[in-house]
């Protein structure tokens, strides 16, 4: 029978092998969905073990092959021992499995399986005994809560042939439990080839109810047919090394009685324990070639208890099936390509940006002054893109007003693209004189005989100029920059304005001076002085100061009046300080009506300084509605209450 079994063997490998070949020969695609690595994965990771499901040998893994796949193996053990089972035996065992795994849908795994033993020990009569076409089935299932890290759970039935009859015996029929773990180091970021399995699981084994009294309860006669007494924990730890044309594997597999219906003299050293080492070699693409070897660590043995040789020899083939592999099939085509001729033309691009801030410069033109060769500007962003321009060094000029230009010698290469990055510097715009000219007349629109402009600022030379007697005009030139304005004329008040004027610029102004009252009139005498008398603290004007609505714009009937204010004030020194006072009409709310009232006071008192009556001599404060004349009743009420009054604070 071992004979038989060991032709079956290799009777199998061969064909597998052959089936390799062939597959190799005729396939030059991958496994399905996955790739030459997907395939090359599906031989070192997903084979089956003795126990039917995929996993190193003796540990099994949490995860399978893709979905759609199946395998078979041929996995077969054997063993030469003396002094085993009873003192001076010699015991010779040979095991064949014969295993379909399929994985039908991702996360699920089922197998069946067939074992078959023979068994020889020189103490036994008859000396061998074989059990043949005992069946197992199992199923699992796992998913795998990150990348890494899998679990699942799976169960496995054994059917046990009936003794003497060939038929199974259904009491005697045992399960197999198992929560399972897989950590897999290849699907980490930084891929390492190492995956740890662990098992914990139980045996609920029945094989004892197949002793009959034909049967001899001799510890022989139990390991050849595979009875035991006991149901077991079982813990198991499994590590491979997938490499690309071999993983070796590690596995320690101890199993824990909890139902031995007798005493146990030899107590955890009766407890089976076996190390696990071997390899799986994958000379082809899904062809798989078990070898390795059990260690038992068990020191002594247990009637009803599975007894472990210490040495077991380990060898079988398997062998991987995707129906859905893509096939890859070579055919030579012939096709006529032409050629495009060499390239002689490319572009350049560049960028153009500010030397001193760094920034991108819009509107630089570059332009190409020893070809006839069509200009561009940079866009919005400095970047610029020129036309197709004949391969060579090219003299290429980038200017923009207000920079300096600058002159590149680019080579542009054929079919393809030179590029240029240009600072340019700012170049200041040269200072030109600006200025101030106008009119200057007197009350009656007539030339000021002898009237005279100034312009003069602190730290800078006065400039004055005449005004010409029959046209009444007058013009100053100076460097650009802030300037007093002051134009006089013997007989009339003098008046200044302030000025500033740019680079080439000139500012227009007209000037009506007021002749002098004579003499000038004391403040607390209320004479008039002009258009603008003093009656008691106040400085009243003979048209009302009054602006238009929200309006903050001196007008030019107001001009007249403040300028009547003007002459007064530069004829009374002994006035210190006036009060300029804004109000206006219950309209547009309370702080609404006070921030308007104060615009139109300081606008009073800038025109007041600029005519020259000196800001200390004059405070502005907006009173808002606060203060009306008359209840805000009518339009006309509104219009009384929107005023401009001077008080005269000391």
């Amino acid at each position: 029978m071992t004979r038989m079994l060991l032709k079956l063997s290799c009777a199998a490998a061969l064909g597998l092998w052959a089936g390799g070949g062939v597959a190799g020969a005729q396939e030059a695609g991958v496994a399905k969905g996955a790739g030459a690595k997907g395939a090359e994965e599906s031989n070192v990771r997903y084979a089956p073990t003795p126990a039917g499901f995929v996993g190193t040998y003796r540990t099994l893994a949490a995860d399978s092959a893709p979905g759609g796949t199946f395998r078979i193996g041929v996995l077969n053990e054997f063993f030469k021992v003396s002094n085993f089972l009873v003192s001076g035996d010699s015991n010779t065992r040979f095991t064949g499995n014969l295993i379909l795994n399929v994985t039908p849908i991702e996360h699920f795994e089922t197998f069946l399986k067939l074992s078959m033993q023979s068994n020889e020990n020189s103490t036994s009569s008859p000396k061998l005994i074989q059990v043949l076409g005992d069946m197992t089935i199992g199923f699992k299932g796992y998913f795998a809560p990150i990348p890494a890290l899998t679990l699942g759970a799976s169960t496995q039935i054994r059917f046990l042939n009936s003794t003497g009859e060939a038929s199974f015996a259904g009491s005697a029929t045992s399960v197999l439990l198992h929560l399972l773990a897989t950590f897999d180091a290849t699907k980490l970021a930084r891929k390492f080839p190492l995956r740890a399995h662990f098992n914990f699981g139980g045996h609920i084994d029945n094989s004892d109810n197949l002793m009959t009294t034909q049967i001899s309860s001799s510890a022989v006669y139990r390991y050849a047919l595979r009875i035991n007494e006991t149901s077991r924990l079982i813990l198991a730890l499994g590590f491979d090394f997938p490499l690309p044309y071999v993983t070796p594997f590690l596995d320690w597999n101890f199993e824990i009685p909890v139902t031995l219906g007798r005493s146990n003299p030899n107590g955890a050293s009766a407890f089976p324990n076996t190390l696990t080492i071997g390899s799986r070699v994958h000379p082809w693409r899904d062809l798989g070639l078990f070898v390795g070897i059990d260690i038992g660590l068990t020191s002594a043995g247990t009637l009803g208890i599975p007894a472990v040789p210490g040495w077991n020899l380990l060898f079988g083939v398997t062998y991987n099936f995707d129906p859905g592999r893509s096939k890859v099939v070579e055919k030579i085509v012939e096709k006529r390509v032409a050629f495009a001729p060499p390239a002689t033309t490319g572009i350049i691009v560049g960028k153009v940006t500010d030397k001193a801030s760094g920034k991108p410069i819009e509107g630089v033109i570059v332009s190409f002054p020893a070809r006839d060769t069509a200009r561009c500007a940079t866009t919005a962003d400095g970047v610029f893109n020129t036309f197709e321009i004949a391969a060579g060094k090219i003299q290429t000029r980038v200017a923009k007003s207000g920079y300096k230009a600058e002159d590149w010698d680019v080579v542009v290469p054929a079919g393809g693209a030179a590029t240029l990055t240009v600072a340019l510097t700012a170049v200041e715009p040269p200072v030109v004189d600006g200025g101030v000219r106008g009119n200057v007349v007197d009350d009656a629109g007539k030339p000021v005989a002898g009237a005279t402009a100034e312009l003069k600022a602190p730290g800078v030379d006065t400039v004055n100029a005449k005004v010409d007697e029959a046209t009444a005009a007058f013009a100053v030139k100076a460097k650009p920059g802030k300037y007093t304005l002051a134009v006089s004329a013997n007989g009339f008040v003098g008046v200044e304005r302030a000025v500033e004027f740019g680079s080439g610029e000139t500012v227009l102004l007209d000037f009506a001076l007021k002749r002098l009252a004579a003499p000038a009139v004391a403040a607390t005498s209320a004479q008039p002085s002009g258009g603008a008398s003093v009656e008691g603290n106040r400085v009243v004007t003979k048209d009302k100061v009054q602006f238009a609505g929200n309006s903050t714009r001196v007008s030019p009937k107001m001009r007249a009046s403040l300028d009547d204010v003007v002459a007064l004030l530069k004829a009374n020194a002994q006035i210190k300080k006036v009060r300029i006072e804004a109000h206006t009409d219950n309209r547009g709310g309370p702080k609404r009506a006070t921030r308007t009232t104060q615009r139109q006071a300081d606008a009073v008192k800038k025109h007041l300084v600029d005519a020259g009556v000196a800001a200390e001599r004059l405070e502005a404060k907006g009173l808002g509605s606060s203060k009306p004349l008359v209840p805000n009743l009518t339009n006309r009420d509104r219009e009384k209450n929107r005023r401009v009054e001077l008080v005269i604070v000391e």
